[in-house]
């Protein structure tokens, strides 16, 4: 997915996964499970969020919100929620805010 498209999406509230190409297959399945497994915000239908692989990162992982960014090189889910209860639907055009 080209980073327009998920750059896009956070102006609204979203949440773009992000995973290296050369990352094992193992950790983009603990991620997806990761992004399957958060539930929607009050006013969400669902949690709203794009995963993509981007080659520029020098980690693992990460997730991006507007104005964010959470590194890692493996699933941390605790971290990790507690990252996006502090910086996701918080976007200058938030949708569901």
């Amino acid at each position: 997915m080209p980073p327009q498209r998920w750059l896009h999406n956070l102006e609204h509230g979203s949440v773009a996964l992000l995973y290296h190409p050369c990352a094992p297959k193992a950790l983009v399945e603990s991620l997806r499970a990761f992004a399957k497994a958060q539930k929607p915000q009050p006013g969400e239908a669902e949690f709203r969020q794009v995963m993509s692989p981007y080659p520029k990162l020098k980690h693992a992982i990460a997730m991006v919100t507007w104005g964010h960014i959470y590194y890692a090189d493996c699933v941390q889910p605790k971290a990790m929620e507690a990252w996006l209860l502090e910086h996701y639907n918080k976007a200058s055009e938030d949708m569901a805010g």
